[in-house]
């Protein structure tokens, strides 16, 4: 497990910044079979939190999204078994979450 102790971790397609407040607009997203998943994956092997004090807002784009811990840590998980991406200890704070995109001629899509 790494302790997040900068400004930006990565894990796997996605970067995790922590900052001062959240965004004038956003939503606040409900758990997902009880887990705040931050990064949907196809093959099911999503990016989630693990705490009960976090919460999980939704912006109008797609691929950012903020988290907020209020407990002492939360801990950002891969869930894929032998995974490269290892956990992530988030102490108490807010966190944009960004997927990485690319530009195409037909505008940002996910990688």
């Amino acid at each position: 497990m790494k302790k997040f102790a900068g400004k930006v971790v990565y894990q796997g397609d996605i970067s995790v910044e922590r900052v001062n407040e959240l965004p004038p607009k956003h939503t606040e997203i409900n758990p997902s079979n009880g887990q705040l998943i931050v990064a949907h994956s196809e093959t099911g092997h999503h990016h989630f939190v693990a705490a009960s004090e976090a919460r999980f807002y939704g912006t109008s784009d797609p691929l950012i999204c903020y988290l907020t811990v209020s407990e002492k840590f939360a801990d950002l998980i891969h869930n894929r078994p032998g995974t490269a991406h290892e956990t992530w200890r988030l102490p108490t704070g807010i966190y944009k979450i960004r997927r990485q995109r690319e530009w195409t001629p037909e505008g940002w899509r996910r990688v």
